[in-house]
């Protein structure tokens, strides 16, 4: 997947919806096959691909925090979620400051930084099989098309 063909990618599309629905362990699957691709095409040097692997090892560690956060393991979803924020604080340093496949970078860097400084506050009943535990949704931009780069 590269940023700017994210409408065309049922995998990563599939991840943003089942992590609003409380499915991170199934979002997590979802985008590590796309991550496990992007990181080979960027071992064979293939360009564009720095900015789809720290996208996306950055939503599979904010998933990695909700099922933390469900398992009742707030300083392992707190750790998880200062780390997403680092890898999409590097999208930003790598030129997508506002857009990356249709996500706000400045929310997702917000969204995972309240996580890894509330992780100890968010609720989650392990007895329920599936449950929310992040107010934040992940809303992509359908109307963005391009590189989702700022210039």
């Amino acid at each position: 997947m590269q940023p700017g063909s994210w409408q065309q990618c049922p995998s990563y599309l599939r991840g943003i919806e089942l992590l609003n629905h409380g499915y991170y362990w199934e979002a997590h699957e979802a985008w590590e096959g796309l991550w496990i691709a992007a990181k080979e095409a960027q071992a064979r040097g293939e360009s564009g691909h720095d900015t789809t692997v720290e996208l996306l090892q950055g939503l599979i560690k904010l998933a990695a925090a909700g099922v933390k956060v469900r398992q009742q393991m707030p300083e392992a979803a707190e750790s998880l979620a200062g780390s997403s924020a680092q890898h999409f604080e590097k999208c930003a340093s790598l030129g997508h400051t506002r857009c990356i496949a249709g996500l706000a970078v400045p929310r997702l860097i917000e969204f995972a930084r309240s996580v890894a400084a509330h992780g100890h506050e968010l609720e989650a009943d392990a007895s329920v099989p599936v449950q929310v535990v992040f107010a934040e949704k992940l809303t992509p931009d359908v109307e963005e098309k391009h590189g989702d780069r700022t210039s």
